[in-house]
């Protein structure tokens, strides 16, 4: 196998990787259901494992913009619908 094919192989696996964490840390998480005040919506965390130093810290920092702007773009639009309009 070639380097390059190597490495995009396992930017693959990292990627689902990430993926699977956030997933089982989002449906871990204990709530009521309701906000941090009791009364407002609830807020959802979200999770990602991405690379800030070595040679990967530049993709990383784009990636964590990446996500930043997702998780504002939601917010800004009333939350989630599906989830009773939580941040």
């Amino acid at each position: 196998m070639s380097m390059c094919w190597r490495k995009s192989r396992l930017l693959v696996w990292l990627a689902l990787a990430s993926l699977s964490v956030a997933l089982l840390g989002a449906g871990c998480g204990k709530g009521t259901g309701q906000g941090a005040a009791g009364g407002g919506p609830p807020e959802v965390k979200i999770g990602h494992i991405h690379p800030l130093t070595g040679s990967m810290a530049y993709e990383g920092g784009l990636m964590r913009s990446a996500i930043q702007m997702c998780v504002d773009e939601i917010n800004e639009s009333g939350g989630i619908k599906s989830l009773g309009g939580a941040k």
